[in-house]
């Protein structure tokens, strides 16, 4: 009887050093990962300069006006371009983004911008048509100072002032005669158009790290001309328009 209750006691024992074993090599495996976790996986405010690309789509028009300069001389009614309507564009941009001080930072780059409009007529009487997209190219070097919060999910918002360089016009012609015949016509240009363009922009946001290198962003904007996009003697005063949004991608590179 002793044998047993001795044999029984040590097994107990045995048993014991066994289960505490087994917790001491299992405990540092299962703590590993989460320290690299934490690793990994860096904060948005630990950010300090970030490289972004963008794609931007924008509904876009125009205040389209009788030129006034010169008490109105060079100035004509808009006739049917007062019938011009909004038209959609697609631009594109590089930039890079560093933070400030007390939760501000600035924003610069450059990108390729687009402004237009379209137009759409119907004759009744003949069944004929007309139509015609407009579009007004830039290389553009937006600057923009925002306010940022958050931790991992930022937001943020800002204001700036986008410089314009005016590359090309192109218009997208397409009508159909009275015969039912259809045809289009591409007309490029770029005469007829001031060189430089000053734009505004008001822009709010939302930042969202997916893994420790990149985060992704979209951003609604407003933008529009706050000088005249034709040259003094022509007809009209034309100040593009666009309501859009950002969407993007970015990259900390410190």
């Amino acid at each position: 009887m002793k044998n047993l209750s001795f044999g029984i006691l040590c097994w107990m024992l045995f048993v014991s050093i066994l289960s505490n074993a087994q917790i001491e090599i299992t405990t540092p495996e299962e703590e590993e990962p989460e320290e690299e976790k934490q690793i990994d996986i860096l904060p948005l405010q630990l950010v300090k300069t970030e490289v972004i690309a963008f794609a931007n789509w924008s509904n876009t028009f125009r205040d389209l006006r009788p030129n006034s300069a010169n008490d109105g001389l060079f100035g004509e009614p808009l006739g049917e371009r007062a019938n011009e309507a909004n038209l959609n564009v697609w631009s594109y941009g590089l930039g890079i983004r560093s933070d400030l001080k007390n939760r501000f930072m600035w924003q610069g780059g450059i990108s390729w911008l687009r402004n237009g409009e379209t137009y759409q007529y119907d004759d009744p009487d003949t069944d004929s048509t007309f139509a015609y997209q407009t579009f007004y190219n830039y290389v553009a070097m937006p600057l923009k100072v925002m306010y940022r919060y958050g931790y991992r999910v930022r937001f943020y918002g800002g204001i700036g002032l986008v410089p314009q360089m005016f590359f090309s016009y192109r218009q997208e012609q397409q009508w159909t005669t009275v015969n039912n015949t259809q045809m289009d016509e591409t007309v490029k240009t770029r005469n007829g158009f001031n060189s430089f363009v000053l734009s505004g922009t008001i822009t709010a946001g939302i930042q969202l790290r997916f893994n420790k290198g990149s985060s992704i962003f979209i951003e609604p904007e407003y933008r529009l001309h706050l000088t005249n996009s034709f040259e003094e003697i022509d007809s009209y005063e034309h100040f593009g328009r666009a309501f859009g949004i950002n969407m993007g991608f970015t990259y900390p590179i410190w």
